[in-house]
């Protein structure tokens, strides 16, 4: 992980409270999973299409009074969504059209090529069948632990991030640990409308995070509501030091 100033370790973010906290009023932080995904920045788009998928379980666990109008509100504000029924409509959708952007609330779970978000219908979305897909440049999974990447000595990175990023996806914001779903679907829907309106995305992540901690109290605020969703990037504006 490398931030402007020096080096900084995304697992702290999911660790510890205090230096969560501390990291996130410092610094804005993107993660490079692996240097041979290093790709210079292209313009960011304005305005593009975006597909949004709610997962039924996921829908559930949301509606709860504030949380859902608050949650939904932000989805609703952003005109660029188009949202599929059903997790094979969102799959028709992103086979056989082209989208700038996903946005996708579901349960994710597992490590490496089993490493995957799990449906309500059924079926997995595995790092193994992402690696057949081709993916949208910017992906929000409002889910727990896939963006955990592998990094074991001496061999490539490798997780359902790393698949998608080989399908043609520049940046992921997803979990890292598990999260908490209410709040941490409220921030990254935050996110989706930041990335399309052209935003950096660890810029947008860091924006949404603050307004939660602001919105909440910091003092009412656990690490798993706020700090679990991490970016994940193969662009860079600026040559790293």
């Amino acid at each position: 992980m490398t931030a402007r100033g020096g080096c900084l370790c995304v697992h702290a973010l999911g660790l510890c409270c205090i230096a969560a906290l501390i990291c996130l009023q410092i610094r804005t932080i993107g993660h490079v999973p692996s240097l041979n995904l290093l790709r210079p920045a292209t313009p960011a788009i304005v305005g593009g299409r975006v597909l949004a998928y709610v997962d039924d379980e996921a829908a559930e666990q949301l509606d709860k009074g504030d949380v859902e109008v608050a949650y939904w509100r932000r989805l609703d504000s952003a005109g660029f969504l188009t949202r599929a029924r059903t997790r094979a409509e969102s799959q028709e959708e992103l086979s056989s059209s082209s989208w700038d952007g996903l946005y996708l609330v579901a349960h994710g779970d597992g490590d490496g090529l089993a490493q995957g978000i799990k449906f309500t219908e059924g079926g997995t979305l595995s790092a193994a069948t992402a690696l057949t897909h081709r993916w949208p440049r910017s992906i929000v999974f409002a889910s727990c632990f896939v963006a955990k990447v592998e990094q074991p000595s001496g061999r490539e990175p490798f997780g359902l991030a790393i698949a998608c990023m080989l399908g043609g996806c520049r940046t992921m914001v997803s979990g890292v640990i598990e999260v908490e779903r209410a709040a941490t679907s409220i921030i990254a829907a935050d996110v989706a409308v930041a990335l399309n309106s052209a935003a950096p995305a660890a810029t947008a992540l860091r924006s949404a995070q603050l307004a939660y901690l602001e919105s909440v109290g910091i003092e009412l605020a656990f690490v798993n509501q706020w700090a679990g969703l991490i970016c994940l990037s193969t662009e860079w504006s600026t040559a790293p030091r």
